[in-house]
């Protein structure tokens, strides 16, 4: 009976001053869902768990105190058979000259800072195509991660290339999400519009769910 009185309570207050409540309340939610504005879209990794998390403490010290630049490569792929070392040593120069690379692995041989330091050969070349490996100096599911690969995407290859790694991945998850977004979100309030108002016939109460579904699900994030 108590909870009774106090929803009784809490409904007629709002009756009384529909506007009141509903600018405030509205100022809160806006308020709230303001981080929303600053998404950052990414793969998860051991840093999404608590900070006291054995997993993450381990990775943690990996990551600060031993290089994991070998691992975590960006590869370039082209399996154009007429591939010829002279085309592949000027295209790898121009890999190696990007930023925060450390050093580029190639059938041509080991290639840092724009030149070649070493002319053993590092990878395959033959009829089927080569690999490429390029080692940066940056976390690869960070922002320089994915700036790395944009990077690399954009040197003009004499043939055809593909450009893979954990950092070209997360592009690629992103574009793809980000792509689609709009349709999806269409699709959904689409769906809800045409619900309510089949249901209520009217147009208010669709507009009115849509709004605030947008605002408590910000507020949530």
């Amino acid at each position: 009976a108590q909870d009774s009185k106090f929803w009784h309570n809490v409904a007629t207050f709002v009756m009384d001053r529909p506007w009141q409540v509903l600018i405030v309340t509205t100022v809160i939610l806006l308020f709230v869902g303001y981080p929303f504005t600053k998404i950052h879209l990414g793969q998860g990794d051991e840093r999404g768990l608590p900070k006291s998390n054995t997993a993450r403490l381990i990775q943690r010290d990996i990551r600060n105190n031993f290089s994991s630049e070998e691992t975590s490569a960006t590869t370039v792929v082209s399996t154009d058979p007429n591939i010829n070392v002279a085309d592949l040593d000027r295209y790898v120069k121009k890999l190696a000259q990007v930023d925060h690379v450390d050093h580029v692995e190639a059938a041509s041989g080991l290639y840092h800072d724009g030149q070649r330091i070493d002319g053993q050969p590092r990878s395959v070349l033959n009829n089927l195509g080569t690999v490429i490996r390029v080692v940066s100096d940056v976390e690869p599911l960070s922002l320089d991660g994915e700036q790395l690969a944009r990077d690399v995407r954009a040197i003009d290859a004499p043939w055809p290339v593909l450009v893979g790694g954990q950092s070209a991945s997360l592009v690629d998850t992103k574009t793809s999400l980000i792509s689609r977004l709009p349709q999806a979100l269409a699709l959904i309030a689409g769906a809800t519009f045409i619900l309510l108002f089949l249901m209520f016939g009217c147009v208010l109460v669709p507009l009115k769910a849509l709004v605030i579904n947008f605002l408590s699900l910000s507020a949530t994030f």
